[in-house]
């Protein structure tokens, strides 16, 4: 029998309402775990234990919300590996494959063990900060953001490439992301569609004020470093899948490497990269 740890989203999904639609049509085919911080709302036929401990017991995790309930579910299961299916509560969805509607056919071939697990490459960041002498690590699976802390203010922002000047980019920012984050800010940002089996980074600058400011693609193997540029010094932050932020400032030396562990994404048909981006960003079904 499966163990199964639910990590929701009360945000998408009111008093739990699918979690525990979910709970119900899982049965006895698994155990199903959830963090004790849910524990008000009641759920029947799941068991609640802090998070680690709950984790410790888990052959897999399920992402209950959308794309950013994915991402957050991946920080969770950084360190113990357990691979992440997630489901689709919001609108897009693109890492989140399991729609409302195919729940009981999904349900069906997971425990059928009719499944692949995909590995997705992960970012590091070692932020470092020569003033305070503090340092910070953080893992990503779609993107390190340096973003300006002033709306009205550009930053300067200085990228290396395993020590090599790159350039100094006058911008609102910038994006650094994985193959699985080239369709999520960066795509936004103009950056390209990486397919996610390759291994690279992708640098975007966010509204740069140059014409000739471009998307750079680099082996994964290389180092990004940033650091901030003489002519703009005003504040600006850095941040993980927008989950977690530190100051980035004149001090700052950001170091940016392929990450030690990597996310776990269970699909249902097989990876079908290509079906999928045409259907949920191209609104085509064939």
């Amino acid at each position: 029998m499966k163990t199964i740890y639910l990590a929701p989203n009360t945000n998408k999904d009111k008093n739990l309402e699918f979690t525990k639609q979910l709970i119900e049509m899982v049965g006895s085919r698994a155990k199903m775990l959830m963090d004790d911080k849910f524990s008000a709302f009641g759920a029947a036929g799941v068991e609640f234990l802090p998070e680690d401990r709950a984790l410790e017991q888990a052959d897999a995790v399920f992402a209950l919300g959308g794309d950013g309930t994915l991402l957050s579910a991946a920080h969770i299961a950084l360190k113990t590996g357990q691979p992440i299916l997630g489901f689709n509560l919001g609108h897009l969805g693109f890492l989140a494959e399991v729609e409302k509607k195919d729940l009981e056919h999904s349900l069906d071939a997971f425990f059928s063990d009719n499944y692949i697990v995909e590995e997705r490459m992960m970012l590091r960041a070692l932020v470092q900060n020569t003033k305070t002498k503090t340092v910070e690590l953080l893992d990503a699976l779609n993107d390190i953001v340096v973003s300006r802390a002033m709306a009205s203010r550009l930053l300067d922002v200085e990228i290396y490439v395993d020590d090599e000047f790159v350039d100094d980019y006058k911008a609102d920012g910038m994006i650094i992301a994985t193959p699985t984050g080239s369709t999520a800010y960066s795509m936004s940002a103009g950056g390209p569609i990486v397919d996610p089996s390759m291994a690279s980074m992708v640098i975007t600058p966010i509204c740069p004020h140059k014409i000739y400011s471009k998307t750079i693609i680099v082996p994964a193997e290389k180092t990004i470093s940033a650091k901030m540029g003489t002519r703009f010094t005003c504040g600006a932050r850095v941040s993980a899948d927008g989950k977690r932020t530190l100051e980035f400032d004149e001090h700052t030396l950001l170091t940016i490497t392929k990450s030690p562990y990597v996310t776990r994404l269970i699909h249902l048909n097989g990876s079908k990269f290509y079906s999928v981006l045409r259907q949920k960003l191209a609104g085509k079904d064939n």
